[in-house]
């Protein structure tokens, strides 16, 4: 009587899917989400995969790789179709810029970690593309252009750091038992740590970045 038949090396189970890049990069959100950066490592990618490191490096080569894939999964969640030319400019980049703070907030203690790596991912490379294309079409030179993209993503980045620091990093009650009844009561009263407040105020920066950058004399 012969045996189970034995998978060949690097074979998948037959109940498991084939492990991908898009699975490598859902599978480092999640680490991200619930713990600090220094967790986002092969093995635990692949322990999260329930999978051999080994199978990984079929796909990516290190951590650098790994956020890459991650940021991939993000930004395609972003319906870029507000950027589609006849959607007025103002509206379609304030949609554009709260969608993204939506994908990027429940990261938000590690979001700095997308900026320690190089983008290769054709997600991300299409998205910028998309935006600049979209600006130039409204006589932005390529330069004055590409500087509103970057301030509308520093913007949004930033946006989402205050909204997480004012919901878990400051607290007012601690604040309070160290004298900073000051800070504590503005905390305790700023919009900016509600959904509403982060989509009002990315909604007025990005106005005052488009407003300034369509200036001519700006």
């Amino acid at each position: 009587m012969s045996g189970p038949e034995r998978r060949a090396p690097g074979r998948p189970r037959a109940d498991r899917p084939v492990t991908d890049r898009a699975m490598i990069g859902a599978a480092a959100i999640e680490i991200l989400r619930e713990s600090d950066a220094h967790k986002l490592t092969i093995t635990n990618v692949a322990a999260r995969l329930d999978v051999r490191s080994q199978t990984l490096y079929h796909h990516v080569r290190g951590v650098s790789d790994i956020v890459d894939a991650a940021r991939a999964v993000c930004i395609s969640r972003i319906n870029l179709d507000c950027l589609a030319p006849d959607v007025p400019f103002v509206a379609g980049v304030t949609a554009f810029a709260i969608r993204y703070a939506e994908v990027f907030t429940p990261l938000a203690k590690n979001i700095w970690e997308f900026f320690q790596h190089p983008i290769n991912d054709p997600a991300t490379i299409a998205m910028y593309e998309t935006f600049l294309r979209r600006a130039i079409a409204e006589d932005l030179p390529d330069q004055r252009a590409l500087t509103l993209m970057l301030d509308v993503e520093y913007a949004i980045f930033m946006a989402v750091f205050e909204y997480s620091s004012l919901q878990s990093i400051l607290d007012p009650a601690v604040l309070e038992e160290h004298g900073a009844t000051a800070l504590a009561r503005a905390i305790a009263g700023s919009t900016s740590a509600t959904p509403e407040g982060l989509r009002a105020r990315l909604s007025e920066r990005v106005g005052e970045l488009i407003q300034h950058a369509c200036d001519p004399s700006a």
